[in-house]
């Protein structure tokens, strides 16, 4: 647990639990609302995720697991030697949200238009939060630096957020509705007839 929760954390903290809620319902009414095709695990995947990082700023459990396993390596004397292995594994994050983000387009492509925002936000969430857990020591220092008053750290955990709810945006406005939902092809059919 952190000593004292700054105000910043605490916003982000509440930022990502609000917009968690949001995915939830959104994927709740969509159930109920629309005749596209569903995948709902979109949704409950992509609230989790928020869940869990609202989670992790306001307690900071992820500096904790880091430091146990700093503790670790000291221990067992791969301390030193330590960055190119995390250096690898910045790179196998990178590769795995760019897979796993084109795995989930197949596996929803009947309606990638509709999920693609919600996609791209599960994405960047995923492979923002495992190199924050990595904790390279120049990608810890560069999320430290501060651009237009904020770390760069609080702008991804910003940009990440935006992403979430502009997908929940998405899919409930209707000014989106041609661009997510095409029109069935034996809907095309009836209009030319």
């Amino acid at each position: 647990m952190r000593a004292a929760l700054t105000p910043g954390q605490a916003m982000l903290a509440i930022l990502y639990m609000f917009t968690a809620l949001l995915c939830l319902r959104t994927g709740w009414q969509e159930r109920r609302k629309t005749t596209a095709p569903q995948y709902p695990w979109v949704w409950l995947t992509l609230a989790l995720l928020l869940l869990l990082l609202g989670v992790q700023e306001a307690t900071g459990i992820l500096e904790q697991i880091t430091q146990f396993f700093r503790v670790e390596a000291k221990l067992e004397g791969w301390y030193r030697s330590r960055r190119a292995f995390q250096l690898e594994a910045v790179r196998l994050v990178l590769f795995l949200s760019v897979a796993a983000f084109a795995g989930l387009i197949f596996l929803i492509r009947k309606a990638w238009r509709r999920y693609l925002p919600s996609l791209c936000a599960l994405a960047f969430l995923a492979g923002f939060a495992a190199i924050q857990g990595i904790s390279l020591h120049h990608i810890d220092w560069l999320m430290r630096t501060a651009h237009a008053g904020l770390q760069l750290k609080t702008w991804c955990a910003l940009t990440g957020i935006v992403l979430a709810l502009f997908s929940v945006f998405w899919v409930e406005n209707p000014l989106f509705q041609p661009f997510r939902d095409p029109p069935l092809p034996y809907e095309n059919a009836e209009d030319e007839a």
